[in-house]
Parts: structure tokens; C-alpha cells; sequence
């Protein structure tokens, strides 16, 4: 995921040129103050400012600015003067200059990298049902990848996600699979056929309101599994064909809106049949 912003770098890279000018500006004609320590105002200030620019050169690694840094904080713990001060934060802007030109970035294109903005939104009711890191994992790694420019791998994550929903339908049902055979072991296509005689199940169900909800969710949910089992899962899980971009937004919204409505019902908690349909 989405690990640098350029307006904080570029913030940090600011802030260190405006010290810079007020250490000139102090030092320039004025030897007197250059001999002596900054004033209060200054050096408090530029504490705050060197906690803020640290904070950017670790998260990027650069470790000549890194080094840099740490001789400006012990500069500042015993005391220094304009002068020195000035040369300091030149130097550390150059190292970071020195650095950054062995950093390569991405840049997201727009419009796939709105669904990284958007995915606690977009999934709020997924991630509230699936509550597990697991579950959040595969997501979030689909919509990366999407937003990165692979659409086959983002597919890949995509039906690992929906495959979190067919365990849980299973486990609503109390499918089983076999002796000592849990339904983590078992393949799409053995669990949707065990799913399909329990949707015959409910069919025989007294007529009500309660059959018409059991059998409009489960009817939905398995159609669309089946459809992720033969357009997607099956094509990806066996190298079969290559995806685009357009594709992997399609399956994004549709295992999104499949979990999102399957999370009406169940969740990683389900253990057993739901008690209360309408």
C-alpha cells in the first residue's frame, strides 16, 4: 500500500531551506551572534522542525541525511552558533539530494489508485463481518495491485477474498466435507455443489417471508460465486489468460459488493444457521 506522499518530502525539504535562510540572515554581518548559541526562539523552533525532517529521512531511509542528522542533534544538545549551524543544514540538504538520486517511486495513475483512498469506505461493512487480518490482507493486496497496474495478480487477490464468503456460507450451512476434511481443505467446486443441495433444502422450506429471504440470499450469493469460479478463479488459479486493467475493476466491485452484501448475514463468526432471516 500507498507507503509516500511527495507533499511531506517536498514540506521537509522546505523547511529545511528556510533555516538555512534564517541562519544566513542571522550570520551575515553580525559575527558577534554567530560566535554565540541561537536564541531561544530559534533553537525551539528548529527542534520542532528537526523532529518533522528526521521523521521524513527515516521513513525513506536516506542514510547519509540520516547521519547528518544526527550530528545537527548532538550540535544542538552542546551548543552551536549560526555559522556552524548554516553549514550543517547545507550539508544536509545535500546529502538528501545525494540520496534520493538511488530512490525510484511509482506514481499511482488517478483513477485506480481512488479505490486505495476509498477502501475502508468502500469495504466498511466487509471489514466489520470479516473482521480478520487475513481477510483485510487479500483486499487491500487486490486494490494495490490494481492501482499499481497488475490486474492478474489483483484478480488473484480478489478470489482469495471471495473465498473467505464461501467458507462462511459453508459454515452457515454446516456443510461438510468428508471425515476430518475442514472446509478450508475443500475446492470451490465441492463446496458449491454442497451448497446447491442445501439451496434445494431451503427451497422445501414452508412458504413465508423467512424462505423468500433465505432463498434470495443464497440464490445471489452462490450465482456469484459460481461466476467468480468460471470467469475468474478457475482462468487465474490455472495461468489460463492474462487480465486488464478494466477487468480487475470489474472483479473489485463485484467481490466487493458480493461480500459487502454477503456481511448482511455472515461474517467470520458464523458457526451455525442464521436464527433470524427477516
Amino acid at each position: 500500500m500507498m507507503n509516500f506522499v511527495l507533499t511531506g518530502f517536498l514540506a521537509a525539504i522546505k523547511t529545511i531551506d528556510q533555516e538555512i535562510n534564517v541562519a544566513f540572515v542571522r550570520n551575515i554581518g553580525k559575527p558577534q551572534i554567530s560566535s554565540v548559541a541561537l536564541t531561544d526562539e530559534d533553537e525551539k523552533r528548529l527542534t520542532e522542525n528537526l523532529k518533522f525532517i528526521s521523521h521524513t529521512c527515516r521513513n525513506m531511509s536516506l542514510s547519509s541525511a540520516e547521519h547528518r542528522l544526527d550530528r545537527l542533534w548532538t550540535a544542538l544538545r552542546v551548543g552551536t552558533n549560526y555559522s556552524t549551524l548554516y553549514t550543517e543544514l547545507t550539508v544536509l540538504k545535500q546529502s538528501i539530494e545525494d540520496d534520493i538520486q538511488f530512490e525510484r517511486f511509482y506514481h499511482y495513475p488517478k483513477e485506480p489508485f481512488a479505490a486505495v483512498i476509498r477502501m475502508e469506505a468502500d469495504w466498511a461493512a466487509t471489514f466489520a463481518a470479516f473482521p480478520s487480518k487475513d481477510v483485510k490482507f487479500e483486499i487491500s493486496s487486490g486494490i494495490d495491485c490494481y492501482a499499481l497496474g497488475h490486474p492478474t495478480a489483483a484478480i488473484f487477490h480478489f478470489m482469495r477474498a471471495a473465498e473467505f464468503g464461501l467458507r462462511a456460507l459453508a459454515r452457515e450451512r454446516r456443510i461438510r466435507l468428508g471425515k476430518n476434511k475442514p472446509v478450508e481443505w475443500g475446492t470451490w467446486q465441492e463446496i458449491l455443489q454442497k451448497l446447491g443441495v442445501a439451496q434445494k433444502e431451503i427451497e422445501g422450506w414452508k412458504a413465508g417471508d423467512k424462505k423468500d429471504a433465505a432463498l434470495s440470499f443464497y440464490t445471489s450469493a452462490i450465482a456469484a460465486l459460481h461466476s467468480f469460479k468460471n470467469e475468474y478463479r478457475n482462468m487465474v488459479m490455472h495461468v489460463r489468460r492474462e487480465y486488464a486493467t478494466e477487468d480487475a475493476g470489474k472483479a473489485l466491485r463485484q467481490v466487493r459488493d458480493f461480500l459487502n452484501d454477503l456481511s448482511k448475514k455472515v461474517g467470520d463468526n458464523t458457526r451455525g444457521s442464521i436464527k433470524k432471516w427477516v
